[in-house]
């Protein structure tokens, strides 16, 4: 796992934060139906994972590479794009 500091390091804890509060307000309230709460779920922890740990080897475990940062942005973007109703 990346060790990751100063500015970065800190917006990935205030991530880490609100992604735990809306779980547990999910939680609470029970707001979001099961398949919705499981898409918001996977896209708030791949999109960290993409961050959190290196895609290969040969990647700097004190900073996200370019291939981390493109794996995030793509989970980003794959949650928000349209999908059909069938």
């Amino acid at each position: 796992m990346r060790k990751l500091s100063g500015a970065v390091g800190w917006a990935v804890v205030l991530y880490v934060c609100a992604a735990s509060l809306s779980h547990l307000y999910i939680a609470g309230y029970g707001s979001l139906e099961p398949r919705l709460m499981r898409a918001v779920h996977l896209f708030l922890l791949l999109s960290l994972t993409s961050l959190l740990y290196p895609a290969t080897r040969g990647s700097p475990q004190d900073r996200s590479s370019f291939l981390d940062s493109l794996a995030a942005g793509g989970t980003f973007a794959w949650a928000r794009s349209p999908r059909s109703a069938s």
